[in-house]
């Protein structure tokens, strides 16, 4: 059972890991802003801290502190 646990929690890490990376490649956010997340995500491996991390990125998305990315063709 606890293997189980391991890898649901393991899964769930990688997806917040996966959704960080990509709110990143698609936002410009200010350097403090990503030093800071940088810094608490290698501070702990815990899916639930990485989460609070991704909605501290959210938030600054939505309060329009980062940018969108302009796409270039």
């Amino acid at each position: 059972m606890a293997e189980k646990v391991d890898v649901t929690r393991a899964n769930m890490l990688e997806e917040v890991a996966d959704r960080i990376n990509q709110i990143i490649q698609e936002y410009e956010f200010p350097l403090p802003v990503l030093q800071d997340v940088q810094k608490r995500l290698s501070d702990s491996n815990c899916s639930h801290y990485a989460m609070q991390q991704l909605r501290y990125l959210e938030n600054n998305v939505q309060a329009g502190i980062a940018k969108r990315k302009e796409v270039l063709n």
